[in-house]
């Protein structure tokens, strides 16, 4: 059964109002089309990701919301997540960052797909066409990575994680869900730039570690080291046991 069948009278709305609207067609985007490559179970999907590249997206989610009588929520960075019966459908305008397209500029990078630059990593950064199914690879280093098993940024670490701190845990969490290695390049940068700021204070880190956590314990425990992150990590949850258990706590405060 093909990938996205269960989906395929959502998918036809979606076509009929752009066009209707003259909204540009959407792509698949993101984790949709990760895990598209990875064959992940349709079952085990909660979301799927859609942009078109142009502010319009957002506008097309609240439509598609509208026309089908779904729940949708718009957030602060403009993307919206309309609530179908069964799955979340995030429609994503085109936020890009300004140091993303000074370093794009700097190395000839094609402007038209800073949106996928300006993504967490390179296995999320894709495009699908969510008719024919084909693939699109703009920083060309995501099927690289998918086939390789590697978490990389797309441009270098200074400028992607500098940009959302939270991808650093992001990252472990995809890790150790993935069972993908961590960039070297990622690792040498939070240990020299973020690791000892302790300054920063951000919830995510508790609920991107507490996933990881569950899934493999040791593994989670040997990136948080690798990246020099023990003392940045709040002792919470799922996390705090574990260092408890291992008699790890002198390390961690």
């Amino acid at each position: 059964m093909p990938y996205y069948l269960k989906i395929k009278e959502k998918i036809q709305s979606i076509l009929d109002i752009s066009n209707r609207y003259e909204i540009k067609k959407p792509f698949f985007v993101g984790g949709t089309v990760r895990d598209f490559l990875l064959k992940k179970p349709i079952d085990m999907i909660n979301d799927f990701d859609f942009t078109n590249l142009s502010d319009d997206c957002s506008r097309l989610g609240i439509l598609f919301s509208l026309e089908n009588n779904y729940s949708f929520k718009i957030h602060k960075d403009t993307h919206v997540t309309s609530k179908t019966e069964t799955y979340d459908f995030d429609f994503s305008a085109n936020v890009i960052n300004q140091n993303v397209l000074s370093w794009m500029n700097e190395n000839n990078k094609n402007k038209d797909f800073a949106e996928s630059f300006s993504r967490d990593f390179t296995i999320n950064s894709m495009h699908q066409d969510i008719v024919s199914e084909k693939i699109f690879d703009p920083t060309e280093s995501g099927l690289y990575d998918i086939n390789n098993r590697i978490i990389r940024t797309p441009c270098p670490p200074a400028i992607t994680l500098n940009n959302d701190k939270r991808r650093i845990y992001r990252a472990i969490s995809l890790s150790v869900r993935l069972d993908f290695s961590i960039d070297g390049a990622i690792i040498d940068w939070v240990r020299e730039n973020y690791a000892n700021d302790l300054s920063e204070d951000d919830f995510s880190r508790t609920s991107e570690i507490n996933k990881a956590i569950v899934i493999n314990a040791d593994m989670t425990y040997e990136i948080i080291k690798q990246m020099g992150l023990e003392k940045k990590v709040p002792l919470v949850g799922q996390y705090k046991d574990y260092i408890i258990k291992n008699n790890l706590v002198l390390q961690n405060i």
